[in-house]
């Protein structure tokens, strides 16, 4: 092997060790970053008392999402009774329109829906790639977004709602660490929306309970 062979090959493996070295340190941080949200929503989940008390307290949790993707807009869509939703929560770019409070119509067919409740994720690299409902593609358009993730929130077993993730300047091929980032992420608030939850129906049943003690004893 020449001289000039030697330090290619030399220069090769030393690219090769840069670039492991790299990787380690991308994963650490995003492990890092992912620790640090894990523990702020299992903190939010034992202060609040009501979903509505969770969500105002959420601005801070998507925040840290959508800065540690490098997103453009990161929502909670939480469904109504009759399918249609709300967007409850939001963390938005300013560059970007802002899709708070904004009620969105049913228009998820049921086994789109049945396919969510089964914690089927879908991934949009290119909506204008994607195979979309009229109403959904125009939706999304008035939103200026370009490439989209939805995970599925889940409590006891009902869909409730999808924890979205916007890229607006332009189309984004979605990696599958980023994928299971969004996993975790939704399982420690899908913990926190079920205690906040279960505290709610406890103290309705506790004022019902209260209601009819009260009205057996006057029967008395």
């Amino acid at each position: 092997m020449s001289r000039q062979d030697e330090i290619g090959v030399l220069t090769q493996n030393m690219n090769q060790m840069v670039a492991r070295l790299e990787s380690s340190e991308d994963q650490a941080r995003r492990e890092a970053e992912q620790a640090r949200l894990n523990a702020l929503l299992k903190s939010l989940g034992s202060e609040a008392s009501t979903i509505e008390e969770l969500e105002k307290m959420l601005g801070t949790g998507l925040q840290l999402v959508r800065e540690q993707l490098g997103a453009d807009r990161v929502v909670l869509h939480r469904f109504n009774a009759d399918w249609s939703g709300i967007v409850s929560v939001e963390s938005v770019d300013p560059r970007w329109p802002s899709a708070l409070n904004r009620t969105i119509i049913a228009c998820n067919p049921p086994e789109v829906l049945e396919r969510f409740r089964q914690r089927v994720i879908a991934p949009l690299n290119n909506i204008f790639e994607a195979d979309l409902q009229p109403n959904v593609l125009q939706l999304m358009r008035s939103l200026r977004v370009q490439s989209s993730v939805f995970i599925p929130v889940v409590i006891e077993n009902q869909l409730f709602g999808l924890l979205i993730v916007d890229q607006c300047a332009s189309p984004r091929t979605w990696q599958e660490y980023e994928i299971t980032g969004l996993q975790e992420t939704v399982t420690h608030l899908e913990a926190a929306i079920g205690r906040v939850t279960l505290l709610t129906q406890l103290k309705i049943w506790r004022k019902k309970s209260a209601s009819e003690k009260k009205f057996s004893s006057r029967a008395l």
